[in-house]
């Protein structure tokens, strides 16, 4: 009998599993808010940059600052500041600019007649923002474009993306230059009224706003929020009040401190000041919430008690990536720098992140304002630097003199107990959440492995689809990841990239005649990732002939161990992507067969017919090359593409590999059967063997051998193998025929 306890926790789950991870994952999806993670991601390597520079400027030891000022001269935090403002002071500017090619990519898809050149709603967009940021003097101000802009920037880049776009979509707008061959003239001339509505539009409302409220955009907005935020006041209630405004502005995008900072200033800021004055007077301190009661016991990490975040990542976490940004985010959140986490995990716009990211910081006050009032722990008596590392800064806070010399006082150590119970509290407040954000997580990479594939499969890429490492959107994201991870597996021989074996049978005998190699990449997070993703990323990224050069020296290296085992009579066939069709591959084959010692007709090679080479390209010119040098040429998936008989007039083809979409149906469709059938009359008039995959049951095997296959391949013969497997099973021979009867294996 289970008990209530295991009752409730299994509701929980299956209410997390069935409802609040299809809602959340669903949101997360949402167009807009996919755009502002986006562009938030992208905007990722600036911001670690900028936030290392602030840690190297504000790094708060007095030795390390004379030591640096000494070295370097007086000015030396000049650089860092320089840094600062290249990288993170402009991070607005590459929010906006990023918002819109991910939006344009959605609607290209969806409209393809209307087609959108994405960096140009990148452009519009960046203009969008710019009119409506008033200059100083002959300077755009940097306050506007780094992180103080940053939410008009998200504003501004969700509407005048929304805005381009629909009026790219009427086609009364679009001007288009009959006869162009310039496709970038051509693209540009279609948006070109659109793009100079949009902008006219922002920058008319840019001056509305200041005619009607003597204000630019951006001050507005800050006064706006400012005031909604602002009265606050003082006690425990105003501290929780102020601590969830702070919270809530940063999770939309908005500098929670700037806003608030006559807040932080005027009130707390005040009350840490008179609590060193009664401290100094030998007085109890007259407030327990002050701006080091923050700093110390609540802001740990930063905003949203971030190190408390990151901790939690680490411990509890299964997304590799999630794992990586927390690893980097563990030194700047020390110091109280938490801009890594917030943009690469990211937490800003992420709705699984909303609730622990305001609930934290609130119930981390509560818990510190209980303490000091029991007694359990000190109030901070120093002003310290918001970049005092953690613990550090509980420690120097409650110091007994101002110099902050202080002893391991009861008073120390107090404050740093409830400074580690507070990062234990707050690591298991995020803890649940980032469980459920993997389960999104895990069902959004999923949805991205069939994207991948889909498109994987599809016919060549066109202009207007792009491949899968042009895409703006998540699948293309994790399609840029995994060719890290592929660039890697290959020049570093890893063994996540590997061959397996399937073996090609005789209809007439049944004896194994060759095998195909087939490419596995078992990669160590994901898994098995489907060859057509893996050979797609190569194509794209140029990587094919290395991962070609793998393939082959694997494949010949198995093929001489078994040569040396006694088989002889035996061809192994391997897939040649058409991009690998130039004279490198001469080279390649020829140093890799003289390598081995292996005949040439001992290697077939195997293009896919759906790549549709031009029948008249120097690729099918290379072809009969190979032939002429003696190779094995197989045609593979045959049958089903737009130019598969112009192939047997281009160049010699030995072997025909029939496309499964058809062996599958032979059952029941009888088309198929005749399509089948009409491909191996003409195999036997051109002297060309016919293969059929996908061969699964004895009763296709009955259909095509009556209607004249040569060779068999699929699983109701043999699953691929690896090479010790596959040679067993070729030295068994146990692919007979005995009687009516099979042995299976």
């Amino acid at each position: 009998m289970k008990s209530p306890t295991s009752n409730v926790s299994e509701r929980f789950y299956r209410f997390v599993d069935t409802t609040l991870v299809p809602r959340i994952a669903w949101l997360s999806d949402n167009p807009f808010i996919s755009a502002v993670r986006s562009g938030l991601v992208l905007a990722l390597p600036l911001v670690m940059m900028g936030a290392f520079a602030i840690l190297i400027r504000s790094f708060p030891v007095q030795t390390y600052q004379m030591f640096m000022s000494r070295t370097f001269g007086p000015d030396w935090v000049d650089f860092a500041t320089a840094v600062f403002n290249g990288t993170f002071g402009i991070v607005a500017i590459i929010v906006v600019f990023s918002i819109g090619p991910y939006l344009t990519e959605i609607h290209n898809r969806r409209k393809i007649l209307l087609h959108v050149n994405p960096l140009i709603t990148g452009l519009v967009s960046l203009s969008s923002l710019l009119v409506m940021t008033e200059p100083s003097g002959d300077f755009f101000p940097l306050r506007w474009i780094g992180i103080s802009g940053l939410f008009v920037a998200i504003l501004v880049g969700l509407a005048s993306s929304y805005l381009f776009l629909r009026l790219s979509s009427v086609r009364q707008l679009r001007i288009n230059l009959p006869g162009s061959i310039d496709s970038a003239t051509m693209k540009s001339f279609n948006v070109l009224l659109p793009a100079i509505l949009t902008v006219l539009f922002f920058t008319g409302l840019s001056e509305f706003v200041k005619d009607t409220w003597n204000t630019t955009v951006h001050e507005g907005v800050f006064r706006l929020l400012q005031s909604v935020f602002s009265q606050t006041g003082e006690g425990l209630l105003a501290g929780l009040t102020y601590d969830f405004a702070l919270q809530i502005l940063w999770f939309f995008g908005v500098h929670g401190a700037n806003v608030l900072d006559p807040i932080t200033h005027d009130v707390y800021r005040a009350a840490m000041d008179a609590n060193v004055l009664a401290f100094i007077n030998g007085q109890p301190p007259p407030h327990l919430i002050t701006k080091s009661f923050f700093d110390v016991y609540v802001y740990m990490g930063g905003s949203g008690s971030s190190l408390c975040l990151v901790f939690s990542i680490l411990l509890f976490s299964r997304q590799p990536a999630n794992k990586r940004v927390a690893q980097i985010s563990v030194l700047p959140g020390l110091f109280n720098i938490n801009e890594i986490v917030l943009f690469g995990l990211p937490v800003i716009l992420n709705p699984i992140m909303l609730i622990p990211f305001l609930l934290t910081p609130v119930v981390l006050t509560l818990v510190s304002w209980c303490a000091i009032y029991l007694g359990l722990a000190p109030d901070p008596k120093v002003y310290l630097d918001w970049t005092t590392p953690v613990f550090l800064n509980g420690y120097l806070s409650t110091a007994p003199d101002l110099s902050g010399a202080a002893g391991f006082s009861r008073d120390a150590l107090g404050a740093i107990c409830l400074q580690a119970f507070n990062l234990v509290l707050g690591i298991m407040i995020y803890a649940p959440f980032l469980i459920v954000g993997d389960k999104i997580q895990a069902s959004q990479t999923k949805a991205s492995f069939r994207e991948l594939l889909l498109r994987s499969v599809s016919p060549s890429p066109t202009e207007i689809a792009g491949g899968l490492l042009s895409r703006s959107d998540r699948a293309g994201a994790f399609a840029r990841s995994l060719l890290v991870d592929l660039e890697r597996a290959i020049r570093t021989q890893s063994d996540e990239l590997y061959l397996v074996y399937q073996p090609q049978v005789r209809s007439s005998d049944y004896k194994v005649c060759g095998v195909e190699s087939l490419l596995r990449w078992e990669h160590p997070h994901y898994g098995t990732i489907a060859a057509p993703i893996t050979v797609s990323l190569a194509e794209e990224s140029g990587l094919i002939h290395e991962l070609g050069q793998k393939i082959l020296t694997d494949a010949c290296r198995t093929r001489r161990h078994w040569m040396d085992q006694g088989i002889f009579d035996l061809t192994i066939a391997v897939n040649i992507s058409a991009r690998q069709l130039t004279p490198k591959l001469l080279e390649q084959l020829d140093e890799t067969l003289s390598r081995f010692g292996l005949p040439t007709r001992s290697l077939e090679i195997e293009v896919t017919e759906s790549t549709a080479l031009d029948t008249n390209s120097s690729e099918c010119a290379f072809l009969v090359q190979l032939h002429k040098r003696g190779l094995r040429l197989a045609i593979d998936d045959f049958g089903m593409g737009h130019s598969s008989m112009k192939y047997l007039k281009q160049f010699p083809v030995d072997v025909i590999k029939i496309d499964g979409a058809l062996t599958r149906e032979v059952e029941t469709n009888d088309m198929c059967v005749d399509i089948i059938s009409s491909i191996t009359r003409l195999c036997r008039a051109r002297n060309i063997t016919s293969v059929v995959e996908f061969v699964e049951n004895a009763n296709q095997v009955r259909i095509l051998r009556k209607n004249g296959c040569d060779v068999f391949q699929g699983y109701y013969f043999s699953r691929p193998l690896d090479a010790a497997e596959c040679l067993k099973f070729v030295r068994s021979n146990l692919v007979t025929e005995r009687g009516r009867e099979r042995t299976f294996f």
